[in-house]
């Protein structure tokens, strides 16, 4: 949620802790609820099962130690959400986070309206590759990719998507420090940029409290709904699958 209000925020007046909190706690305020009765179409929860890792067998959540054997806890979460404003009005938000899954990972995708150009389907050219992306990487490695699409040399109308990378290390040739060892400096230093707020807290658990009382109304889950190291349930897919869309990272 943290990210969701850095990507969709209106510029701060300043980049001072105060004006920034104050823009992240008006995007958080805008998010549109959830209704009880909305909760199956857009939200998708997933728990692990047992599975095999380099010949070694790794338990289930349910078999994991002082868990209980018949927990309903998730491990996993997908949902689709709005930004009722201006700016972000009509324009979905695909959010997903788990545990146990293919990598340890951070990252923000952002795709560009997709304009249809006459050109994409003159040459039949895979929809899926039309809209230039930009991605975002905050962890393992912290950097920024723009995808587009580039001519391949020679005398056929061939397009090929094509990648430029920007990697913190590689340009600045060190390591940026620890989120957790910047939290602490900050403590140290008095700097409450990246720390919640009280508001932002209430935003964010108004729209989540919205989604675990959905929950409740609806029949137990068929948990463990997912195999360790994949990117979570077929369910995640197909919310993006009815919108004509994918997630980016597999």
């Amino acid at each position: 949620m943290a990210m969701l209000a850095y990507i969709s925020m209106e510029e701060p007046v300043s980049f001072t802790a105060g004006d920034i909190r104050t823009e992240r706690v008006r995007a958080l305020s805008a998010l549109r609820s959830i209704e009880k009765e909305e909760v199956g179409s857009m939200v998708v929860r997933g728990q692990y099962s047992r599975g095999m890792r380099s010949g070694k067998k790794i338990p289930g959540y349910r078999e994991e130690r002082n868990v209980d054997p018949n927990s309903n806890t998730e491990t996993y979460v997908a949902a689709k959400l709005f930004i009722d404003n201006d700016r972000w009005k009509g324009m979905p938000f695909y959010l997903r986070t788990g545990k146990r899954l293919k990598s340890s990972v951070v990252q923000i995708d952002i795709q560009f309206a997709n304009p249809q150009s006459l050109i994409f389907r003159e040459y039949k050219f895979p929809r899926e590759y039309h809209a230039n992306t930009l991605s975002i990487n905050i962890q393992p490695k912290e950097g920024i990719t723009f995808r587009f699409l580039a001519k391949a040399p020679g005398l056929l109308m061939e397009l090929k998507p094509v990648n430029m990378d920007f990697l913190y290390k590689r340009s600045f040739k060190r390591d940026i420090v620890d989120s957790y060892d910047k939290l602490l400096i900050d403590s140290i230093r008095g700097d409450q940029t990246l720390f919640a707020t009280g508001p932002g807290f209430k935003s964010t658990w108004t729209l989540a409290t919205k989604i675990m009382k959905g929950w409740e109304a609806l029949p137990a889950p068929q948990f463990p709904n997912y195999s360790p190291f994949s990117w979570g349930p077929k369910e995640a897919d197909e919310l993006l699958q009815r919108d004509g869309r994918h997630w980016l990272l597999h």
